[in-house]
């Protein structure tokens, strides 16, 4: 990796959007026509790339949003479209990249970094560590109850968006590792490949209790199957009424398939298990701005306590070091100093503040160390939902 010093990191310039589409479509097995569409709707600002004097080398495509923990919506900015060129690869620049790109995303303070990884050992080498899942489920919809069939759902118009989102909130800020989505994934909920998706809304008249968008998958004998870009309910009575207007497809329909965390609230209201669930994909997150990560967050309202770690980052200096995480009333306050008895790196930092290992579970495996006392409160402090998420950027 002796070139590496040469790469720079930029806003991708319109003479080298040619090689990045390319690498793109290669990368990602579609189209070089389709990258203009994405690349408006993510926001070409948002497109970051590497070159090397002249040559255009790899990219990335950022997207800011927010994700959930302990109630509060934390900003973190997504990571997606990740593409190297065939003849670039083993040249070490997607390394390369990743990491100024985590270090760019420091001095810019957000707090953490979330993405769906091809390979875990190149976004290792940035400080990533797994810390979510994604799961697929799968029903036939003549396995759903047709009841209650009222109240009637009515289709979404442009102008319910507003309420939308905050019918999706109220569900999703209590799931650990949930999306507070932004207008990137908010448009492929409501769109497939640039064609609207069926959208339909449980609304009381004041606001919306319930949404679901789906689009219709073909078959061979002239049936089809749904699957669900959005399937929200904010109370039972909403739920029940949601899972019955999927019944009403099952003259045509024959499946109906979405995504969600490891557990989903929804079917638990079922009679019986009549659904198939299976984990889909890991997701990976990077602690990168940790005052930022910590006071970010909600924590347990209950809990008063002082956790002192010593933090080890290859990558980011003003990680390492001492601190203290001070609790209280719900809030989390960062302060550097303390006696550093809970000794952990900040990839391995990233399970534990998502929930999806324990502190307990990282010091059997030697990937943390402390007291049992301090496991004890750690245990407390970061317990919750497994963390999960519904869509896929």
């Amino acid at each position: 990796m002796s070139a590496t010093p040469s790469f720079q990191l930029g806003p991708l310039e319109t003479r080298h959007e040619a090689p990045c589409a390319e690498a793109l479509a290669v990368s990602f097995a579609t189209s070089v026509e389709a990258m203009p569409a994405w690349w408006e709707m993510a926001g070409r600002e948002n497109l970051r790339a590497v070159t090397l004097g002249e040559d255009w080398q790899a990219c990335l495509l950022q997207i800011p949003m927010g994700q959930w923990f302990g109630g509060r919506s934390v900003p973190m900015i997504g990571v997606a479209g990740v593409a190297v060129p065939p003849e670039n690869r083993g040249t070490g620049v997607a390394t390369w990249m990743m990491r100024q790109f985590i270090q760019e995303k420091h001095r810019e303070q957000w707090p953490i970094s979330t993405l769906y990884p091809s390979t875990w050992s190149l976004y290792r080498r940035a400080g990533y560590e797994i810390a979510g899942s994604y799961f697929r489920y799968t029903l036939r919809l003549r396995d759903l109850p047709l009841q209650p069939r009222k109240p009637s759902l009515r289709p979404f118009q442009p102008e319910d968006q507003t309420g939308l989102e905050a019918a999706y909130r109220k569900r999703a800020k209590h799931r650990n590792g949930f999306l507070d989505r932004g207008s990137y994934v908010w448009q492929r909920v409501r769109e497939h490949r640039g064609k609207p998706r069926h959208g339909f809304l449980l609304d009381n008249g004041k606001d919306i209790q319930g949404s679901i968008f789906y689009y219709q998958i073909q078959k061979p004998d002239f049936f089809w199957n749904m699957e669900l870009s959005d399937f929200t309910a904010t109370s039972a009575e909403s739920a029940c009424r949601m899972l019955s207007f999927l019944a009403q497809h099952q003259t045509m329909g024959g499946e109906v398939e979405f995504f969600s965390g490891p557990h989903e609230p929804m079917l638990d209201l079922l009679a019986h298990r009549v659904f198939e669930s299976q984990l889909f994909e890991y997701w990976m997150v990077r602690m990168v701005h940790l005052p930022k990560a910590m006071e970010s967050r909600g924590w347990p309202l209950g809990l008063k306590t002082d956790l002192q770690f010593q933090i080890e980052d290859d990558l980011i200096g003003e990680n390492n070091g001492t601190f203290r995480l001070q609790i209280s009333g719900g809030e989390g306050r960062w302060t550097a100093g303390g006696e550093g008895r809970i000794q952990i790196s900040a990839p391995n930092l990233a399970p534990l503040y998502t929930g999806f290992h324990s502190a307990t579970s990282l010091a059997q495996h030697g990937r943390l160390q402390a007291s049992p006392e301090d496991l004890a409160l750690l245990d407390a402090a970061f317990a919750g939902p497994p963390p999960g998420m519904a869509d896929m950027f």
